[in-house]
């Protein structure tokens, strides 16, 4: 077993040992990793090639170092076998060379070139680590289309504003594109561009951003299947140690840090972009900006320097919800298109519903239930019992994250920490985004204070968020770790007297529903 490497995660050495693995199991004899990877990551790849009985060799500059692994020639020998080949299939052969020709394309493919194993590569066996993009130059794209799936395409809300957003993106070097969640963005405008071009006869090739390797792979085989093709023609993925392109590929999706990598590539040598690569791009579409990690940030700032020096490139922008003004602003005041969502019948059902729905009984409410029989109901015990209904918790409240939203932490208890600085609207907004489409529970709380959002927003006497939130189904009666006090309290201390009468008097009116149910 090899040793621990520090800097090194578990996710990291899974994938490296599934990739050695792979290796094993092929018939190929070498294969090279990008250059992408770390000096941990490339020690790891020696130790545990070593183990495996694999031959591993590191070279370039530094910086740009990459490795090679190679199979035991003994091992490779063992399972060679000879095959002799007749008189009669060595006429054929030379007929068939003498009537085709091996043109001097062909003739270099066939040689072996083991330092750059990515350039030779084939639609059916497409899945590759290219440690670069766009080395091909652009083409342009064939037109194509399921027609099983066009009606499905054209029933999506972003279709009926497909001239105009092309007209946008041809007009403009950067264009923000707002739609709400599910009306077929990611999916559809990388197409609308293609088609365009392919009616027009101009080459293109698109790059669309994604924050998850998931929802690049996905959305590349999505496009795929509605262009009746497969995987790796005319669309695409890049991922972190996996790919899917060939030379014909118009549409790739990746990941931010995989295009941020490569923008920092092509930065080393003088200072500036490589022209090879920004020449055989002509879009680049950033997927759900208003996430703003720290990939999100830097390719923006990057491309706002790159964009004054390449007159072809063009920028799109998209996002469910974001910050309009601050993205325009930042762009020189881009032109924003916003596409009206599709409105779905819904119907409410809030918790007592649901509590009567499955027959819910806690022990406080069987105790509640039992004094209704014994029939010892008169004014006093009413009000007693108004007064612990307030204090009763039916259900104990969710304020933590679950295992797969704990990488938005850092970034709920930051928004949480300038609305208490700065009552920021923008993050009042940007909470309740992430409670409505992220599932954050509405009664999260700071995980060094355990205020909530309910409270924040009572503080300073925001009374619209406060019945927003309240409606939402927020706890008033959870109470913060300092001081060991509720919203009602807290607007109090600030001297919001009516946002404390509004939360108390939501407190009576949840008190005498739930005595009126029993």
């Amino acid at each position: 077993m090899s040793p621990p490497i520090r800097g090194l995660s578990q996710d990291s050495r899974d994938s490296l040992l599934h990739q050695l693995q792979k290796f094993i199991s092929s018939d190929t004899i070498s294969y090279t990793f990008p250059s992408s990877l770390t000096l941990e990551e490339r020690k790891y790849l020696h130790l545990k090639s070593a183990e495996l009985g694999l031959k591993s060799k590191s070279y370039g500059k530094p910086g740009q170092r990459s490795i090679t692994i190679k199979m035991d020639k003994k091992k490779v020998n063992s399972k060679a076998c000879s095959i002799e080949i007749s008189a009669a299939s060595n006429d054929i052969m030379k007929k068939i060379c003498d009537h085709v020709p091996i043109t001097k394309q062909m003739y270099d493919e066939l040689l072996p070139n083991p330092m750059k194993p990515y350039r030779r590569m084939a639609v059916a066996n497409c899945k590759r680590n290219l440690p670069l993009m766009c080395d091909k130059p652009m083409s342009i794209p064939r037109f194509a289309v399921d027609e099983d799936l066009l009606l499905t395409r054209k029933a999506l809300p972003i279709w009926a504003k497909k001239g105009q957003i092309t007209n946008a993106i041809e007009n403009n070097p950067v264009v923000i594109i707002t739609a709400e969640t599910g009306s077929g963005k990611t999916t559809q405008i990388p197409q609308f561009i293609i088609d365009d071009s392919a009616v027009k006869n101009r080459p293109c090739r698109v790059i669309c951003c994604q924050p998850r390797r998931i929802a690049a792979i996905s959305m590349a085989d999505r496009v795929s299947n509605e262009r009746g093709e497969s995987i790796g023609m005319s669309t695409g993925y890049q991922v972190r140690l996996e790919s899917c392109v060939s030379q014909d590929t118009t549409i790739i999706y990746c990941t931010t840090g995989v295009l941020t990598r490569t923008l920092m590539d092509r930065h080393q040598k003088d200072n500036e972009p490589n022209k090879g690569m920004l020449m055989n791009v002509s879009h680049v579409i950033v997927d759900e900006v208003h996430e703003r990690d720290k990939h999100v940030d830097f390719l923006l700032i990057a491309l706002r320097m790159i964009l004054p020096k390449y007159n072809h490139l063009k920028l799109i922008l998209m996002s469910a919800t974001a910050d309009i003004h601050l993205f325009s602003n930042y762009f020189d005041n881009c032109p924003v298109l916003k596409v009206e969502g599709k409105i779905f019948p819904v119907r409410d059902y809030f918790l007592e519903d649901i509590l009567d729905t499955i027959k819910y009984e806690s022990p406080a409410m069987a105790r509640i239930k039992n004094k209704t029989k014994i029939g010892y109901w008169d004014n006093d015990i009413v009000e007693k019992t108004v007064e612990a209904v307030q204090n009763l918790n039916l259900i104990e409240p969710i304020t933590t994250l679950m295992p797969d939203q704990e990488w938005l932490k850092s970034e709920l208890d930051d928004c949480m920490h300038q609305i208490w600085f700065n009552a920021e609207i923008e993050q009042i907004d940007r909470m309740i985004y992430y409670i409505m489409s992220e599932g954050i529970p509405v009664d999260y709380q700071h995980s060094d204070t355990g205020v909530t959002l309910l409270m924040l927003v009572a503080v300073h006497g925001l009374n619209d968020y406060v019945t927003t939130l309240l409606n939402m189904g927020a706890n008033p009666n959870i109470r913060t770790r300092v001081y060991n006090m509720d919203a009602a309290t807290w607007a109090a201390e600030f001297k919001q007297f009516d946002t404390r009468d509004l939360i108390i008097n939501n407190k009576g009116i949840l008190a005498q529903t739930d005595i009126q149910k029993k």
